[in-house]
């Protein structure tokens, strides 16, 4: 049976008209599925960065006496981590020192924390200096109260620990 040239070049529209649709459709789907993924491996990479650290942490300040070398991995959108001593574990407040710590203020967002008493005390920075995410680490005695570590160009950023059997000491230098 032949068709006729005009039922020919409908029946070729519909098929474009549909392939088109089908494209479309698939890179719509395509590009929402690649934004979850990396979405995901950015949220993976955030919780496993936090992992580290809290693990590191905690396992130091069992040991008295001990000294270690903590390895600081910020996923990438972060620059800076900022470590503030832990509150007070009877009052749920943090000490005074801390409050009054002279690096604190130059960092605007995590002094409203502090003086709000959130028990957060970890926090990755945006490079604007915004907190991208935080978290609560318990035991934690930071030289000065403050601390803040930049992540350096290659990418390694480093602390210092020292146990205490009931605390770890954190620093920028290894005493």
């Amino acid at each position: 049976m032949k068709l006729s040239r005009k039922t020919q070049t409908a029946a070729n529209s519909f098929v474009y008209i549909l392939a088109a649709i089908v494209i479309g459709v698939t890179l719509i789907v395509g590009t929402g599925a690649f934004f979850m993924v990396r979405n995901n491996i950015s949220e993976f990479e955030l919780q496993e960065a936090q992992s580290k650290m809290v693990n590191g942490i905690e396992k130091n300040s069992k040991q008295f006496g001990s000294k270690k070398k903590l390895e600081l991995v910020v996923p990438g959108k972060f620059t800076t981590v900022c470590f503030v001593s832990s509150l007070d574990e009877s009052t749920r407040t943090f000490d005074s020192n801390v409050k009054t710590a002279p690096m604190l203020s130059k960092y605007p967002v995590i002094e409203a924390s502090v003086i709000a008493d959130n028990e957060d005390n970890i926090f990755f920075l945006t490079p604007d200096e915004d907190i991208g995410h935080s978290f609560q680490v318990a035991n934690l005695d930071v030289d000065g109260s403050f601390l803040c570590v930049d992540q350096k160009e290659d990418g390694t950023s480093f602390v210092f620990l020292e146990g205490k059997g009931n605390k770890v000491r954190l620093t920028n230098q290894l005493e």
